[in-house]
């Protein structure tokens, strides 16, 4: 590939004003990465023209544009202050997810004063895909006051997971309030109309819904489905997180209760002879060096395992690992 570029400047010394243009334009450029180089294309410019004055650094535009791709800026950005519009357009997602048609386009704003950055931006796209994120942000990247809520459907992942299908509606309205950690964030993801399908594992489940609640230090799970062609899959779980060790491969400990219900979908992957209910109940702490569970399980009502098991992680050594079944 080919590069050239060009500059034109403007200055006055003794008003200590500046106003300055750049390009430049690129051919055939790759980057070594494939997704990447599917968004540049044949061609690439960028365009950039920014001015000095006694009020500060504004940049009046900034733009770059591609055969697939483009985005743009401008507003005013000094060490005192930022006010910046931006946007951004992919012409059609199929680039990147091959059977997903449509364009993404990101637009919002990025401003600050003497205190945390403000942001609002919204995204939109194909299938149903929204976003929008709106609140603040330390310029320190420590903590935040965020608020984050949209909806995806996920028949947009089912490019990824081919041969098996996925669909259903997600939705999120979650809010990050303090240090950017587990703990700090609030709300909850829904799942509705939900679908999966793996011939290979001859699993078809539909009406699937579920939803998982976040406050603070604790998080719950609720989800149900139909195994087809006549059997139901409940699952639950709750988790609190500890108190946060910083020395720690991970920083949090969690203590957690996880339940599931099965109704003819093991049965029938296992080929049993009869549809049997199964109900599976794990209990217990995980934590950097170790996870440790209580073990239930139970067929038709009668109980068929119970112990416990423990996986301990060696610090000198991550990926040496011991199991143990009582």
């Amino acid at each position: 590939g080919s590069l050239e570029g060009t500059l034109t400047a403007k200055s006055t010394l003794l008003a200590g004003t500046l106003e300055a243009e750049a390009a430049l334009r690129g051919s055939d450029v790759t980057t070594g990465t494939a997704e990447i180089d599917k968004i540049i294309g044949d061609a690439a410019l960028i365009d950039l023209t920014v001015r000095r004055s006694e009020d500060g650094l504004f940049l009046d535009s900034l733009n770059v544009t591609t055969d697939q791709f483009s985005a743009g800026a401008e507003g005013q950005a000094s060490d005192a202050t930022l006010n910046l519009q931006l946007a951004a357009n992919l012409r059609d997602l199929s680039v990147l997810a091959p059977g997903i048609a449509g364009p993404l386009d990101l637009n919002g704003t990025v401003s600050a004063a003497s205190g945390p950055l403000t942001v609002d931006i919204g995204l939109t796209g194909p299938q149903g895909l929204s976003a929008e994120v709106s609140g603040e942000l330390d310029r320190d990247l420590k903590s935040a006051d965020l608020t984050a809520d949209g909806n995806l459907d996920l028949s947009i992942l089912s490019v990824i997971l081919e041969p098996r299908k996925l669909n259903g509606k997600l939705g999120f309205d979650l809010s990050l309030d303090g240090p950017i950690v587990p703990t700090s964030l609030s709300g909850n993801l829904t799942l509705s109309d939900g679908a999966f399908e793996d011939q290979s594992l001859e699993i078809a489940l539909g009406s699937l819904a579920a939803e998982v609640e976040f406050e603070g230090d604790r998080v719950d799970l609720d989800a149900s489905g139909i195994s087809e062609p006549d059997g139901q899959l409940e699952l639950s779980a709750e988790l609190d997180f500890l108190k946060e060790d910083p020395s720690q491969f991970l920083p949090y400990a969690v203590d957690y209760l996880v339940t599931a219900k099965d109704e003819g979908l093991v049965s029938r992957m296992a080929r049993l002879p009869s549809k049997q209910v199964f109900d599976l109940q794990l209990a217990g702490r995980a934590a950097a060096d170790t996870v440790s569970a209580d073990v239930l399980l139970k067929s038709n009502g009668s109980e068929k395992l119970k112990g416990k098991a423990g996986l301990v992680t060696n610090d000198s050594d991550r990926t040496a690992r011991d199991f143990s079944v009582d």
